[in-house]
């Protein structure tokens, strides 16, 4: 009765990227890769929809998506519909992940 991780991939498939939203560990868990395991289940899921890269916007794990390959991108390489919801109030960072050259 205990959720200890959860995650969604919101699909972009004209622009062929994926939203990896909604992101959480129960912090008794954080380090048993239950984070690294989410995201390889999300990119597998995107693969197989035909994606090339997922997105991501944090404004507190930013260096855990680097650490797994994520790059810092421009709020221009978000599907138009992304762009158009971004909360500039909130300054979320953007970071971008090439699904198709990584490695689970």
């Amino acid at each position: 009765n205990l959720v200890i991780a959860c995650a969604a991939l919101y699909p972009y498939p004209d622009e062929k990227l994926g939203e990896m939203a909604c992101v959480a560990v129960h912090p008794d868990y954080r380090s048993s890769s239950r984070g690294e395991e989410l995201l390889n289940r999300v990119a597998a899921q995107a693969k197989q929809l035909d994606l090339d890269k997922l997105f991501v916007l944090t404004t507190r794990s930013i260096h855990w998506f680097q650490e797994r390959g994520f790059m810092p991108a421009e709020i221009e390489m978000l599907p138009m519909k992304k762009q158009a919801l971004y909360n500039y109030q909130r300054k979320s960072k953007i970071l971008m992940l090439n699904i198709k050259t990584h490695v689970a």
